[in-house]
């Protein structure tokens, strides 16, 4: 015990290391206080957790057969010390047949000498062959997932043994194999950029792949270390990667940052992880990412697969960035005051208030206007393009896209109980960032009558100014209207003081809501939005007129197609600083909630619902997209 100790301790390794109770009394305390930081000691662990923590490198074990399994199953390299049973035999085919580990070398008498844990512990966590030891344990990973998913070979024995003896009904036999019969290479894998406005219609997208037999494998970028895992959907695995953020941080704080720390992760991870998907039966064909990842279209092709790039945006907004790309328009040196009009195909002239925030403040965001530019920078290069949009919805600017490259719209990305319904499973998005107060909101809308209430909400990442905050809020106040307000936790110290006092019944301040189930009820007149894509979307599909109050991307060009093309809202006017005044956002409800303007609203949002359910709906154009996309890989 004693040796071990000395041995941690002289590798200068951070070590957690389970010491029963009947065995602490073997440790000096004064080791214990010595160690400090660089050691922690627990009479037992959650194993699983622990070697399923990206902070883990190495797995000192005896070599039991269950420890063994575990570490193989979540890619841990190990150091093997056996002592008795089947561990020594345990230990041979770790170090010489599966080869991710090393065997410390003990004496004659079976002591092992402190020098040699040092060893051990340097070979494994520092040295060449602990490189091979982790590219061979993360293959081993991956075929311990699977073996135990649907169609591996764990999964069919066990559907072996229910079958033979215990039924005599052939039907509930051909049943179960039809279930776990699975199509060599129908198997994607997808990866968004790590933020919920691009996360959720791609995951959402793979349930749709999932109706139709595809099996997909979503690559999260996280600062939440996992290992895999299968979702309610057992087509679709969430493999996380390390984002080397600090878990829990606002991207916001540094945007930069967090976007060079996503980058990097993809570029340590990814290439690897496809390597090991290749040796699965039911390997990989294509890779579908986030457009604004275009570098990855390479990654794919190196790789052998297909790149397919999903725009988590309209073609409106689009086809600004591609011509931003190409200098063949004058983008305005400032957003506000500048009267120049721009001209784009199929489009209403757009002033500079119109177009993508980035364009017109590039000195503010100079990486991020580089990004969204650059996603069009290889597009006559993709396989295949997928967008989050219906046919209908931009008919007259698809006459002009599809001229200039094959796009398969595949949206809106709704969840299928708000549109079509054939998707029984399919009842929310399945990721979200945030936790939302339903049966608050549901309780409360239930109390108000039909089309009375304002529902309020600027997505995750909109920030308000504390003036701008209390002007909407008195805005809101002067209306006369029921609303339910989002406000999330960290923007909560901005309402004024005793408001939600003073409010009321007419209103419900909330840090984060149901937001389709919001928008489904009856009771919900209006969607005061930043206009983010899927917010725009989730009215569109719901028949419910809108506000508009964008900040920034692509927010002021959604507003403008939803206030002068679909017709289905209005857009605040704002001062020349982008302040919207509390008699703005008075007139702006007046309108949408009245009888004159708001009636003809009411009556585009409810065409616009009906033509997103035809477009998700079995024979529907993007339904006829997606069984295109799937059948590339039957």
């Amino acid at each position: 015990m004693m040796e071990l100790a000395e041995g941690l301790k002289q590798s200068g390794c951070f070590f957690l290391w389970v010491v029963r109770e009947t065995e602490m009394n073997k440790i000096p305390k004064s080791y214990v206080e010595e160690i400090g930081e660089k050691g922690l000691f627990v009479s037992w662990s959650p194993q699983i957790e622990v070697l399923a923590h990206e902070s883990v490198g190495c797995f000192l074990t005896h070599c039991g057969w269950n420890s063994t399994l575990e570490g193989l199953s979540l890619g841990v390299p190990m150091i093997g010390m056996p002592h008795w049973t089947d561990q020594p035999t345990n230990a041979k085919f770790m170090e010489d047949v599966w080869k991710v580990r090393v065997r410390v070398k003990a004496e004659a008498d079976g002591f092992v000498r402190r020098d040699e844990i040092v060893r051990c512990v340097g070979e494994v966590m520092e040295g060449e062959k602990g490189k091979d030891m982790r590219r061979n344990a993360v293959k081993w990973k991956v075929l311990a997932l699977e073996a135990v998913s649907e169609g591996g070979s764990s999964d069919k024995s066990i559907d072996e043994f229910l079958n033979t003896p215990l039924t005599s009904n052939q039907s509930i036999t051909n049943n179960i194999r039809e279930k776990t019969k699975m199509i060599h290479g129908s198997h994607v894998i997808v990866l968004p950029f790590p933020v919920q406005g691009h996360l959720t219609p791609m995951f959402q997208f793979c349930k749709r792949l999932a109706s139709k037999g595809l099996t997909s494998t979503l690559v999260l970028v996280s600062d939440k270390p996992s290992p895999p895992y299968k979702t309610e959907n057992d087509s679709i695995t969430v493999f996380p990667i390390p984002s080397g953020s600090q878990e829990g941080k606002d991207p916001l704080e540094d945007l930069d940052d967090y976007i060079d720390r996503v980058y990097t992760s993809i570029k340590n991870h990814l290439p690897e992880l496809i390597q090991d998907m290749k040796l699965l039966e039911n390997s990989p064909r294509a890779l579908v990412y986030d457009s604004t990842l275009p570098w990855l279209l390479d990654v794919a092709h190196d790789h052998g697969l297909r790149g397919a790039a999903f725009f988590t945006q309209p073609w409106l907004i689009s086809v600004i960035y591609y011509h931003a790309h190409k200098g063949s328009f004058s983008v305005p040196s400032s957003k506000h005051g500048h009267s120049t009009l721009a001209s784009f195909p199929a489009f209403p002239m757009l002033s500079a208030n119109d177009l993508p925030s980035y364009l017109c403040e590039s000195s503010s965001y100079p990486k991020i206007l580089r990004i969204v530019t650059e996603q069009l920078s290889n597009i006559d290069r993709v396989d295949i393009l997928l967008c989050n949009t219906f046919d209908n919805l931009e008919e007259k600017l698809l006459k002009w896209v599809k001229r200039m490259w094959s796009v398969l719209n595949i949206g809106p990305t709704v969840p299928s109980m708000y549109l079509d319904k054939r998707l029984s499973e399919d009842k929310n998005y399945g990721f979200s960032l945030f936790t939302a107060k339903s049966a608050e909101c549901m309780e409360w809308l239930n109390s108000k009558q039909p089309n009375s209430v304002v529902y309020v909400s600027f997505g995750s990442l909109v920030i308000l100014k504390d003036d701008q905050m209390m002007e909407l809020a008195e805005g809101l106040k002067q209306s006369g209207c029921f609303f339910l307000w989002v406000v999330r936790e960290t923007e909560k110290d901005k309402t004024p003081k005793h408001y939600v006092e003073e409010m009321g019944e007419k209103g419900l301040i909330v840090s984060w809501s149901p937001q389709l189930e919001v928008l489904a009820h009856e009771s919900v007149g209006c969607f005061l939005t930043h206009c983010g894509w899927n917010s725009t979307l989730e009215g569109l599909s719901l028949g419910v007129p809108m506000i508009g109050m964008p900040h920034w991307t692509d927010q002021p060009t959604n507003a403008k197609f939803m206030e002068d093309v679909w017709k289905v809202g209005v857009r605040v006017k704002a001062e020349a600083d982008g302040f919207v005044r509390r008699d703005e956002i008075v007139r702006c409800v007046g309108e949408v909630m009245g009888e004159e303007k708001g009636k003809e609203m009411r009556r585009n949002a409810e065409k616009w619902k009906v033509l997103a359910l035809e477009a998700v709906s079995e024979g529907g154009s993007s339904d006829k997209s997606i069984d295109e996309f799937v059948s590339m890989f039957y």
